[in-house]
């Protein structure tokens, strides 16, 4: 498990003294240090967005401007053993905030970049918040998006339907000319949906797309609005756009979701209240979005991001210091109970 944030320092489980790990390292399945994990020296800024390719390396996305001693602004690949991916360098002009590895190897980054300058290309190419990557690192120059030039406007979430179009949220209002607010959907062919539109209140935020089996999307975010219903920090929309349903009603905002296997989500944030129920930071939703009352987990600070492993566990991150009444800095297991499991104790020095 490769985890990344503000941390210098890491003391795993069993661990007698912290050990210095700048920004990056990769716990065993105990939650122990990897310590077979070269990216020793590390970033100089936390990754804030990663992915995993078929052929184990590893993408990293953030603000960041070197990672392990080397020079990589924003974007940068790391080999399965830590190492540096020396051939991959494409130097977008701002931070990374989601990544997609596509079946066909190709990289689609989101963020706040206004060009990238792929692996030493003697100019840079202007692609805003939205580009896509060759295995390479070379420009696809086939994915051409425009966005309106909104100050607060950004992509912060990425994801690709089975049918191969493609998922993105976050706070713009227009691409390609078109009026699309915080959520849009590009066609296989990378243009924009014409007959897709959610309509997600302007001046709101979607953090998360995740899209269902049944061809529905689920959006996460901060947006208080889809369409002329109200709809506070999540919902979900039909293959068609159209709003289902589905309203659980956080009163604050929702960082991250996950879908488990069996329909049921999980969602992340720093909410006090779901669903009509007392769940702080974390709690389980039934496919129709009611609360799943056996699952308690409450965070006593804020959970920014989920990760669904194997075997039903979560592994939550986040600025809490405890998690279900548990001591835990910043990272922790849950399993799918909602129990939090003791063997992963890795405290960090700052936030994951």
């Amino acid at each position: 498990m490769v985890i990344s944030g503000h941390f210098t320092t890491l003391q795993p489980f069993g661990s007698a003294a912290p050990a210095v790990r700048q920004r990056i390292a990769r716990l065993n399945r105990d939650g122990t240090l990897d310590f077979g994990f070269l990216a020793t020296a590390g970033l100089d800024a936390a990754a804030t967005s990663l992915a995993l390719q078929s052929d184990g390396k590893i993408l990293l996305g953030g603000s960041f401007g070197t990672v392990n001693g080397v020079t990589r602004r924003n974007l940068a690949r790391l080999n399965a053993d830590g190492s540096l991916d020396a051939a991959f360098d494409p130097a977008p002009s701002g931070p990374v905030n989601a990544i997609v590895v596509r079946p066909d190897g190709k990289i689609v980054i989101g963020g706040e970049f206004a060009n990238i300058q792929p692996n030493g290309a003697a100019s840079p190419t202007a692609r805003r918040f939205v580009a896509r990557l060759n295995p390479e690192g070379t420009l696809d120059a086939a994915l051409n998006l425009t966005f309106d030039s909104g100050e607060s406007a950004h992509v912060t979430a990425l994801a690709l339907q089975p049918g191969g179009a493609l998922l993105v949220g976050g706070t713009f209002a227009a691409v390609n000319g078109s009026g699309r607010a915080c959520f849009a959907r590009i066609t296989p062919a990378d243009t924009l949906d014409p007959a897709f539109d959610a309509g997600v209140s302007p001046g709101g935020a979607v953090t998360r797309v995740v899209p269902l089996v049944d061809g529905a999307i689920l959006l996460a975010g901060s947006f208080s609005r889809i369409g002329n219903q109200t709809r506070s920090g999540l919902a979900v929309v039909g293959a068609a756009g159209v709003l289902g349903a589905f309203d659980p009603a956080p009163n604050f905002a929702v960082n991250d979701v996950v879908v488990q296997p069996d329909g049921r989500i999980v969602v992340a944030g720093t909410f006090s209240t779901v669903a009509g129920g007392t769940r702080n930071g974390l709690a389980r939703l039934r496919p129709d979005g009611t609360l799943d009352a056996g699952f308690v987990a409450d965070a006593n600070n804020g959970v920014r991001q989920l990760a669904l492993q194997p075997d039903g566990s979560l592994v939550v991150v986040g600025d809490f210091t405890t998690l279900g009444g548990h001591g835990r800095n910043r990272i922790a297991r849950v399993l799918p109970d909602g129990s939090v499991e003791r063997a992963l104790v890795a405290d960090t020095s700052g936030g994951v």
